[in-house]
């Protein structure tokens, strides 16, 4: 699992630095590149060529960091056997965030040229682009949540789904799901909202989504016979 994601990593940094690489190359030293966009994506301000190659290259430094979290879980997790259980949830979390700051990354970078190039209106093509990169990860993720056992570190963790694997299992059944559903919403409203709006929405759909299934996990747990709680107990 580890080795996986670590290979997916590596790739995922190449092909990144492959894209600082051909900025750099593609707008001269001294140029200074539209940087700043507001929440109608119309730019709002530039910079130097030096600055955009940083921004760009912050996608590769979170890619090493959040990798180097991901495989610190294994370790740091008590209970190992139900993590290695939800490894395709982990697995397919670690590559997804990968591809997508990789997608990320390129938009940018293509971004920056096309912007220099007068090209101006080809940013939002990109932002839709990324916007619904960031939508079918929540797909993965939602199709691999019922996969999911009982750990610390992915997945819903309320006190109710982890004092109770009938309660997580039923939990996070219902609520992939739902984030599944909500994720292929995002991927078509990507391609039909504009501005703020679409800036907006896909928050607007995962949050009330992963707010439910914290709510929710507490009425499966009222009625769940694997928790220690006396029933008579429970108001």
């Amino acid at each position: 699992m580890i080795r996986t994601g670590l290979i997916a990593t590596a790739l995922a940094v190449a092909a990144m630095a492959g894209a600082v690489a051909w900025v750099a190359n593609m707008i001269a030293p001294g140029t200074y590149v539209p940087i700043h966009w507001n929440g109608e994506f119309f730019i709002k301000g530039a910079d130097t060529r030096e600055q955009a190659l940083i921004v760009m290259s912050v996608f590769p430094l979170a890619a090493l960091l959040l990798s180097g979290l991901f495989s610190l879980l294994p370790a740091l997790e008590p209970w190992r056997v139900n993590l290695f259980s939800s490894r395709k949830l982990l697995l397919g979390t670690w590559i997804g965030v990968m591809v997508l700051l990789t997608g990320i990354c390129f938009g940018f970078g293509v971004a920056f040229v096309r912007s220099v190039e007068n090209y101006m209106n080809d940013v939002f093509p990109i932002i839709r682009a990324i916007i619904a990169g960031s939508a079918a990860l929540f797909v993965v993720i939602g199709n691999y949540l019922p996969k999911s056992r009982r750990n610390w570190f992915v997945g819903i963790r309320t006190p109710w789904t982890m004092s109770s694997d009938d309660t997580w299992e039923k939990t996070h059944r219902l609520t992939g799901l739902l984030l599944s559903g909500a994720g292929l919403v995002g991927i078509v409203l990507a391609f039909v909202l504009n501005g703020l709006a679409l800036a907006l929405m896909l928050p607007a759909l995962i949050l009330p989504v992963i707010l439910f299934g914290a709510v929710y996990s507490y009425f499966v747990w009222r009625k769940a016979n694997d928790h220690d709680l006396d029933p008579e107990l429970i108001v």
